[in-house]
């Protein structure tokens, strides 16, 4: 599971620790598409929020089980420390992680419109048994898009933190508000 995010607090390098809670979980390379490294560390919190709720270890006395405990985990960081990224960065994640095997994208951001993101769907599209989770709702911006994708059924949308009541279209219509 590609997680398109913050990054994840995933191993001990320079300031960053590997939180307890992600000992034992299983990783894979990823990159930091904000600082341009080899080391998607984690300094906000959220990336690894999600992958915790994803991949987090069972039966370790600690925290709690994540959904798929067993999974392999991405960190793909697109969002600095306030949580502010760019659609450049983004679609690049994306492109990385189903080039180099993603099978899942997990993804929790909002306001993303962008050619570039349509080109992205269009590329994810075209690589059979990937599934994208996107999250919307985590923020209180009106008429906000991930994307707008000419044929939605195409893909497997999962949102989560979604409020139901501030969708503004289904997911059987051009786009997901």
């Amino acid at each position: 599971v590609a997680v398109i995010d913050t990054g994840i607090a995933y191993e001990d390098h320079d300031d960053y620790v590997q939180v307890p809670d992600l000992a034992g979980a299983r990783f894979v390379d990823g990159y930091d598409f904000v600082h341009d490294t080899d080391h998607p560390n984690d300094d906000n919190g959220h990336g690894t929020h999600v992958a915790g709720t994803i991949a987090q270890r069972t039966n370790n006395g600690i925290g709690v089980a994540g959904i798929a405990f067993e999974a392999r985990l991405m960190p793909l960081k697109v969002l600095d420390r306030s949580g502010i990224g760019n659609s450049a960065d983004i679609a690049d994640a994306i492109r990385w992680a189903v080039d180099h095997g993603a099978r899942s994208i997990s993804a929790s951001f909002s306001a993303v419109t962008n050619q570039s993101i349509q080109t992205t769907g269009n590329y994810i599209k075209s690589k059979n048994g990937l599934y994208l989770y996107a999250a919307d709702g985590t923020t209180e911006i009106p008429n906000r898009t991930i994307t707008d994708l000419e044929d939605l059924d195409d893909y497997e949308f999962t949102l989560t933190e979604a409020e139901a009541d501030a969708l503004q279209t289904s997911d059987y219509e051009t786009g997901l508000v």
